[in-house]
């Protein structure tokens, strides 16, 4: 028999102090002993409910002050009852495990230093644990944006003065906790430095306002950080991502970006709105403030050692386009995809495992969460299909990572990625 065991706790209550106290309790009594550690995830309402501070505030007390703690803002999650857009959910695991967490701020101002801190720091904890497996979770901030003046935040702009000012911008804003969240950076030098073990990540992230996600660690609450737990075990994971989504004929080059490879300024030699769109066959009209609907389905990508990397198109100033992660390969492929093929990306992640298991984390791209609407359920159905009935959460973020010394870290948007952890023969 498995010496882990874990339960999933689940509040819809609105205030935030009494879903901190109810998440907390729910968990406690579903698990029926203190547990080493917990992973805590809300979504942003209760920014506005009494405040993330007040949800800690409730959690802690019920939980047991030994605790480890880390979490953050979701933009939904699924569980065994149910699938939810609003509420506050805890993962709680127990058994015979070491157990370590970090912070490190400034992810955006200087993401190398920040993951390498984060990886180091976790890394000192354990380094005279004796189980044999290491596994590390981590809610790193996702993108961050002001309201600047005259524009607000919008996403869509014709001005093409506009786009050239917002490319000068946008390398800068990392030192003032702005911008996009570069956590694909942060998470290569997280992974570098426990480059023994495997993780998986969740990006921050609200309801697409770029400003209410925050991340907890034990009774902190940060802005602009990586929040690791790692800890070491009996039990190896099996962690896998899936995509749903399929290569098309459509191809082009990114001939001109910034220094940060997030802003695409040219694409085959021609201003990269007009082209895009050309490509596409879209009017101009297509792109609004509502684009990300369209793009929910069809997004470019890049390929890199044989794996796809989906970007999110978010933004469009002028001629330039913001995109979400840093372009390593300017050779790019249109994808595109069906709610049938969204929903089959659990396939592709999860067909592979094997073994009883014994808890599960996912992590996936909130983007699903708005393209799959109702078909959510049918999600969980399949995810329950291979999971039988060990206890899970399944949470919708602005970014995705899994890494394992095999594959390397994988930083992506809108897939669907899993951490089964298993009973060992």
């Amino acid at each position: 028999m498995s010496d882990f065991k874990a339960a999933v706790g689940l509040s819809r209550k609105w205030d935030a102090r009494e879903a901190g106290r109810e998440v907390a309790r729910d968990a406690l009594d579903r698990l029926g002993m203190k547990p080493k550690f917990v992973v805590l995830a809300c979504t942003y309402e209760y920014f506005k409910n009494g405040g993330y501070e007040e949800l800690l505030n409730g959690v802690w007390e019920v939980l047991p002050e030994e605790t480890e703690l880390i979490g953050g803002v979701i933009g939904g999650f699924i569980i065994r009852r149910g699938c939810f857009n609003r509420g506050a959910t805890i993962l709680a695991v127990s058994g015979n495990m070491d157990v370590a967490s970090a912070v490190a701020k400034n992810t955006k101002g200087n993401p190398h230093k920040a993951g390498r801190k984060a990886g180091k720091a976790v890394r000192e904890q354990l380094v005279n644990s004796k189980y044999r497996h290491g596994f590390a979770i981590d809610f790193t901030s996702g993108p961050l944006l002001p309201k600047m003046p005259i524009i607000g935040q919008r996403k869509v702009s014709d001005s093409k003065l506009l786009g050239w000012f917002i490319s000068l911008l946008l390398p800068v804003m990392g030192r003032f906790s702005w911008g996009i969240g570069r956590e694909d950076e942060v998470r290569k030098e997280f992974t570098h430095v426990l480059s023994d073990f495997k993780a998986i990540g969740i990006s921050t992230w609200d309801n697409a306002h770029y400003e209410y996600h925050r991340e907890f660690h034990n009774k902190k609450i940060y802005n602009n950080a990586i929040i690791v737990l790692g800890f070491k075990s009996n039990f190896d994971a099996y962690v896998k991502t899936g995509l749903g989504f399929h290569k098309t004929e459509k191809k082009f080059m990114v001939t001109k970006m910034d220094k940060t490879g997030t802003v695409i300024k040219k694409i085959n030699g021609k201003p990269a709105r007009e082209e895009y769109l050309r490509i596409l066959g879209w009017r101009p009209g297509v792109i609004n403030e509502h684009h990300m609907k369209r793009s929910l389905f069809i997004m470019p990508s890049f390929e890199k050692n044989g794996t796809l990397y989906p970007e999110i198109t978010s933004m469009f100033f002028g001629d330039y386009i913001i995109v979400g992660r840093r372009i390593e390969n300017p050779e790019m492929t249109m994808l595109t995809a069906s709610g049938k093929s969204l929903i089959g990306a659990v396939d592709e992640a999860m067909e592979g495992f094997s073994g009883k298991p014994l808890f599960a984390l996912i992590s996936e791209c909130a983007a699903r969460q708005e393209a799959l609407g109702s078909q959510m359920f049918m999600e969980k159905e399949k995810i329950e299909k291979y999971l039988g009935d060990a206890p899970y959460f399944a949470l919708f973020s602005g970014g995705e990572c899994t890494y394992t010394p095999e594959q390397g870290c994988r930083h992506k948007h809108e897939s669907f990625n899993v951490a089964i952890f298993k009973e060992e023969k």
